[in-house]
């Protein structure tokens, strides 16, 4: 290995980990996919809805304006969706207040890291408020109580629990089965009325209401994704979804980690009975199946009290720290009797500060690894248990939830779109989570090439 050079720190593992997925096409692409999805999650109220963003006055009185979208959300929503947009740009006004790159790279990350838990927890373990899910702007607009040229609507003119029942099971609007003829039948070839895959009946004419602001009846930008059971628009119900199914995996592995971290640490650096304990500890909960330990805590727990976003990724978490509660007590009983820990604990730092400061930084690397893998291992269990319809609550949807809709072949749009979500996102964790592995395993960073 070459010398470290004075201003490059020795044994920067956030530098190597972005030198890592910077080096592999396939993480680069995985992690901006992640980012996207974060993204649309947290941003979701701002991308779909069925509110205005601003309704403005015919009379041109700007004291009369009103803020319909983000009046119904919270303080702390806005506050949180500023937080992740700021983190985002972090790149930019740190260079524009710096004028050159920071050295705080890691403190910039976990500041990322919990603007972004906190804003995915809070979206999705707060219940949908019924002004919120459902609102009547649409028809005020269309009885022309508020003129629609004065209403500035967001990007998907749809909300994650606006229906239709004349468009249930509707399949994407860019297939020519899609499409609706004026009375209200799906055409497929000649102008004729399909039968329902499931019940076999003929449906009645229903003529689509086209609201304002809505893309027309055959569009193919109405429902590219199709519709379900009551008509609500797929892709909006994915995007709302993503804040479910992507909060539980990250939320999860944040606890497992710290919990797992903390254990293995006393257990490394104490030793003796408090090791005994620890040990035995972590071998007891390993016996416990996480799948059936989280089915039992959702059915004897309140949603109301606990949401089950909260409840399933804590009892991940408690069932899954002890894989990394081992490798971090691995490490430290490695580190313990190193030259620098020796020299710690002779100029006289407590056990905490020499824990914290000197151990626990070079010993987290095999639990970064673990906990990157952690978070699409959670991910899958959000989805099964959503599946089996023991996720959140109905309007909320989750990925899983999504997938359960309809179990037809017919309706294979419900089936087919989340399910490659599921499998994106899962799959894009697992490329991170590699680079991540191959960038602090000592082996394999020994015999890498450094450019110059």
């Amino acid at each position: 290995m070459r010398d470290a050079r004075p201003d490059e720190p020795r044994g920067d593992a956030l530098s190597r980990i972005r030198a890592a997925i910077r080096a592999r096409p396939f993480a680069r692409a995985a992690l901006a996919i992640l980012l996207l999805l974060y993204s649309a999650a947290i941003l979701a109220p701002l991308i779909a809805s069925d509110r205005p963003l601003l309704v403005g006055s015919s009379g041109g009185d700007p004291g009369r304006r009103r803020w319909p979208l983000l009046e119904a959300l919270s303080p702390l929503e806005v506050f949180l969706i500023v937080l992740w947009a700021l983190a985002l740009l972090a790149p930019l006004w740190r260079l524009a207040l710096f004028r050159r790159p920071s050295r705080r790279g890691p403190a910039l990350a976990a500041a990322l890291g919990a603007a972004l838990i906190a804003a995915l927890v809070f979206g999705a373990s707060s219940r949908a408020r019924a002004p919120f899910a459902t609102s009547d702007w649409k028809a005020r607009m269309a009885s022309g109580e508020i003129d629609p040229r004065t209403a500035v609507l967001p990007p998907i003119r749809m909300g994650f629990a606006e229906t239709n029942l004349a468009e249930a099971y509707r399949p994407p609007t860019w297939l020519h089965s899609a499409e609706i003829s004026e009375a209200g039948y799906y055409v497929r070839g000649p102008r004729a009325p399909v039968k329902d895959p499931v019940t076999g009946v003929v449906p009645a004419p229903s003529p689509v209401d086209v609201r304002p602001g809505e893309p027309a009846r055959n569009s193919p930008w109405r429902h590219p994704l199709g519709t379900d059971s009551l008509g609500r628009d797929l892709f909006v119900r994915l995007i709302y979804g993503a804040r479910v199914s992507l909060s539980v995996g990250l939320l999860s592995a944040a606890a497992l980690f710290l919990i797992g971290v903390l254990a293995g640490a006393a257990a490394g650096y104490f030793g003796g009975a408090v090791d005994l304990l620890l040990s035995r500890g972590i071998e007891v909960v390993l016996c416990f199946p996480a799948f059936f330990l989280v089915l039992l805590v959702l059915s004897s727990t309140d949603p109301d009290v606990l949401p089950p976003v909260l409840s399933i990724a804590l009892v991940i978490a408690l069932v899954g720290w002890p894989s990394v509660a081992r490798l971090v007590r691995a490490e430290v009983l490695r580190l313990r009797e190193a030259d620098f820990v020796v020299a710690a604990r002779a100029l006289g730092c407590s056990p905490a500060r020499t824990i914290l400061v000197h151990v626990l930084p070079n010993a987290l690397g095999p639990a970064i690894v673990a906990a990157s893998f952690a978070v699409g291992a959670g991910a899958l269990v959000e989805a099964a248990l959503s599946y089996l319809g023991l996720g959140v609550q109905h309007p909320i949807p989750s990925w899983g939830s999504l997938v359960s809709e309809s179990h037809h072949a017919g309706h294979w749009w419900l089936q087919l779109f989340p399910g490659l979500l599921i499998l994106l996102s899962v799959t894009c964790y697992n490329l991170v989570g590699e680079a991540v592995r191959e960038a602090l395993d000592p082996r394999l960073f020994d015999h890498q090439e450094t450019p110059r």
